[in-house]
Order: structure tokens, then sequence, then C-alpha cells
């Protein structure tokens, strides 16, 4: 595919993921549109943080998921990357935080787009404010366990000082392998879609990191080959119903992209031998809790522990 080609077409799969994700906002009314399957998932969320509560051995709010937010608020957040190899611009830290601002983001990227740079706005319905909107709601049980299990972990490292990388890579170990062991715990989640679920956020993973090393060694050659193949094998990945990964990851791939993934990704696998070497959340929570925040010292405890 031509880059003017590919350009046209990812600027139409963008277009198309705003109006997919804006569909479950729809006909709110006044009384949030509660039916008996929204009924559900709250006290679905509810038992997952009690859940946490016990077997993490700590107490959370109880403002976790119980109010909703005001007009479904989507949260905005963007990523900016130099254009030749992964990495933030000057200035610039991890994101650009711009609450529920589309506009203010839009401006934002465009600005930085016109100096030369790679931007990715990201959108999201769930983040640590955990405020509920019928974009949570909306989607499977499956997908709302690892959200909630991810966010409550957010609030277990809150007064942590470790490094972002290393956090948001134990969040998606917590947000999977917890929604496992829930399962077991709850008739209504399923352990073989959780189990589905994690093979394709693990083989995304293995996508983001593969591409990744890709661009970072090979910084003098044109990257829109890398992109597209990102792209495709990241979609061939993910099922047609599984909601949160299309709003997750289906997006134009650029250093941007990869910038704010590999975060989750590169330490992703070290951390989940980690998991299973400590036995149990609790004690991989209280050993993630404790490490340095240099993400290469922390690294270098892990592997320590591990051996």
């Amino acid at each position: 595919m031509q880059s003017s080609d590919r350009r046209k077409f990812l600027n139409n799969i963008g277009k198309a993921i705003i109006l997919i994700s804006l569909l479950p906002l729809q006909g709110l009314c006044t009384t949030h549109g509660l039916n008996q399957e929204k009924g559900l998932k709250l006290e679905f969320i509810k038992n997952i943080r009690f859940f946490y509560e016990s077997f993490v051995g700590i107490s959370i709010s109880n403002n976790f998921y119980s109010k909703w937010s005001e007009e479904n608020i989507i949260y905005v957040y963007l990523y900016a990357s130099l254009p030749n190899k992964i990495k933030p611009i000057e200035g610039f830290t991890k994101y650009m935080y711009f609450g529920n601002s589309i506009n203010a983001g839009n401006n934002k990227k465009q600005e930085l787009e016109k100096l030369g740079y790679h931007t990715f706005l990201y959108k999201t319905a769930g983040n640590s404010l955990t405020q509920l909107n019928n974009k949570l709601l909306s989607y499977s049980l499956e997908e709302i366990s690892f959200i909630a299990f991810h966010e409550l972990t957010h609030k277990y490292f809150l007064n942590c000082k470790i490094s972002y990388e290393i956090k948001e890579a134990a969040c998606d170990i917590i947000g999977n392998y917890l929604s496992l062991e829930f399962s077991k715990k709850d008739n209504e989640l399923k352990g073989c879609k959780v189990k589905k679920q994690i093979r394709r956020i693990e083989k995304i993973n293995h996508t983001i990191n593969l591409y990744s090393r890709s661009i970072e060694n090979n910084q003098k050659i044109d990257h829109n080959q890398i992109y597209e193949k990102c792209e495709k094998d990241i979609f061939k990945t993910i099922g047609r119903k599984d909601q949160f990964l299309i709003d997750r990851y289906v997006h134009c791939v650029n250093n941007a992209f990869l910038l704010r993934y590999k975060s989750y990704s590169k330490n992703y696998f070290l951390l989940k031998e980690l998991y299973f070497k400590l036995g149990t959340a609790k004690k991989f929570l209280i050993f993630i809790s404790n490490l340095p925040i240099d993400v290469e010292k922390s690294k270098l405890a892990i592997y320590r522990e591990i051996k």
C-alpha cells in the first residue's frame, strides 16, 4: 500500500474508532439507563473490589466505580514522540492529560504534528478516577474485570515511587491474572473467556515489542512498512467482539503509539515471570511497591529475585 493510500486508510479507521467509541454513550437518560444487565455489572464491580481487598490485604475506598461521571466523560491523553525514534519530545513527559477536553487535545496534537512530531491521542472510559459511565458498562465481564483490577492496582501503587513502565506492566499483570483467579470464585465470569483475553493481550504485547525493536534497530529507514505490519498483526489478533481491545489497540501505529504501549509491554513478560515465581498477587505487589524509581535498577532487582 502506498504511503498516501495508507494515510487515507488509517484516517478512516481513526474516524470509525471515534464513532464506535461514542455509540455506547447514546441514549443516556436521567436514571443513567440502568437496566438489569447494568445492575448486574455494577454488582460485579463491587464484588471485584471486595475480592481484591481480601486477596491483596488492603482496603479500597468505597468510591471505586460507584459514582457516575457527568455526561459520561471520556478521558483524553496525548502522547508525542520524535519521528525517527521512539522517544518523548523534549520537555514532554510520558503524556499530556486533557481531562475530558477532546478539542484541547486535538489542538495540541495538530500543533505538534506541524512541527514534525508523531502524536497519539488516546481516549478512554476507564482511568484511575474510577467513575462509572455507559461506555465502561458496555464492555463484557472479562473486559470490565481486567479494567477494574488494573485500576485497583493503580490505587494500591498511589503513594509508591516506582517507574511508570514497571507500574503499568504490573497493573496489566494483575488485570490479567487476578481476573483469572476471580473467575474461579465468580459464577458469571467465565475462565475460558478470561484466558482467551489474556492470550490476545499477551500476543499484542509480543507484537508491540517486536516492532518497537525493529524501529529502534532501523532508525535510518522508512518506518511506514513497519507501522503497517504492526497494525495488521494487531488487527488479526483482536476478535470482532473484543470492544475493549479494539478501543485500546486499534489505532494508527506510529512512534507515539509505540511509546505509549511499550510502557505496558516491554517489561510485561519479565514481571509475569516474577508473578509466578512469587506465587501470590500480594507478594508480587509488595515486591513491586518496594522497587526503586529507576527502571533499570528495578529490572536488576527483579532478575535477582527470579534467579
